[in-house]
Formats: structure tokens, sequence, C-alpha cells
């Protein structure tokens, strides 16, 4: 009975190390718009520096005092929000993991509703993009589609380069998250199988010696 329980013990353990090794990274799932649409539905549009960040009081989110450099949208008196250059707003953003972080003295292509007070990120984590020797990064968009956005708009494009394809990247992720996992997957194979050939040795041997 006692040998029976072991093994019953080994084998659930060794369930358990491949239910583990088969969870997925999750992220944050919504829905996704074009540039263009989302800066329709975005009340204020600026790029940015990040100075600093703080923890909100109420929920899992980060809010972001950014720099205003540059304003696209939201920066003329007939505006319902008028925001200038120059200006120190607060942003809040979402945090999920590793996602929704902004890396301080950065610059970024933001895209903002009123929120309390504060701004909120259009698109939940599309709308913000960081703009960086001489390119741009997102999840969401290349860096040809944010200069296409740039131009349409009169702004100073100088600053990037249509030398990155996030969507590449993006697969590029998937596929390092997919390999890890099958590592994952196949260490707790080799595990399980090693436990159980010690369970075998370790039964049979007193059987042996009679």
């Amino acid at each position: 009975m006692k040998r029976i329980s072991k093994y019953a013990c080994g084998l659930a353990l060794c369930m358990l190390l491949l239910y583990i090794g088969r969870q997925p990274v999750y992220a944050l799932d919504f829905a996704t718009f074009p540039l263009e649409e989302l800066a329709e539905n975005s009340n204020v549009i600026l790029i940015g520096t990040v100075m600093n960040s703080k923890k909100a009081a109420v929920d899992n989110k980060l809010i972001y005092k950014v720099n205003v450099e540059q304003v696209i949208k939201g920066g003329d008196a007939n505006s319902d929000i008028v925001v200038a250059q120059e200006d120190a707003i607060s942003v809040k953003v979402l945090q999920w993991s590793d996602e929704g972080v902004l890396n301080k003295g950065k610059r970024y292509l933001f895209l903002l509703y009123p929120d309390s007070g504060i701004y909120g990120i259009s698109g939940v984590h599309q709308g913000f993009i960081l703009l960086e020797n001489g390119t741009s990064a997102s999840r969401y968009y290349s860096t040809d589609e944010v200069s296409h956005f740039l131009q349409n708009h009169d702004m100073d494009v100088t600053h990037l380069s249509a030398n990155k394809n996030t969507v590449v990247e993006s697969i590029q992720k998937d596929l390092e998250s997919d390999e890890t996992n099958n590592r994952i997957i196949i260490a707790g194979v080799i595990l399980c199988i090693s436990f159980m050939f010690y369970l075998i040795i370790r039964f049979k041997r007193p059987k042996d010696r009679r």
C-alpha cells in the first residue's frame, strides 16, 4: 500500500510539472485599432518625455509625469482640452506583468483621453509609442505607420526611419516565448522519467536481495 501511495505521489508530481510547463504567457487581450482611427478617437495627442512615475492608489496602474514637447491635438483654444508645450501632465497606464511600462527619460508619442483629472492611454497600451534612435517601438504599429502618421500631422519625422517592423519583432518574441515553454516541458518530462527510474530502482533492490 505504501508503495502504491509513493507511486501515486510521484505520478501526481509529474502531472503537476507538465501542467505548469504548458501554461501560456498571458497578455492583455483587447481590440486593436489603426493608428489614424485611434488618433481620431483621442482627445489629446502629443510627444513628450517621461519624467518619473508613482503607483496609483486604487488600481493596478502607474501614474507617469510627462513633459510635453510637441502637441498634435488638443493644443488650440478651440479644443475642449488644451495642452501646451512644456506643460507637465500626468498619464495613467495599466500595468500587466511587464506590459504598460514606460522608461524614465524616454520620448513617446502619446494618444490620450481625460480620466479623472489626469490622462489615460487610448487603446489600453496602443496609445504610447517609443521614439528613439531613429525609429519607433510599438507592439501594434510599424515605424512606417508612425512616420506616415506624423507626416500627415506636419510633425518632425527626422528622428524616424523605416528600418524597423514591429510585426516581425512581435513574431520573434512569440517564438522565443514558445521556445521557452518547450524547454520547460522537456525539462519536466526528463525530471519525471528520472523520478520514475529512481522509484523503480529503490523498490526493486529489496526484492533482489531475497
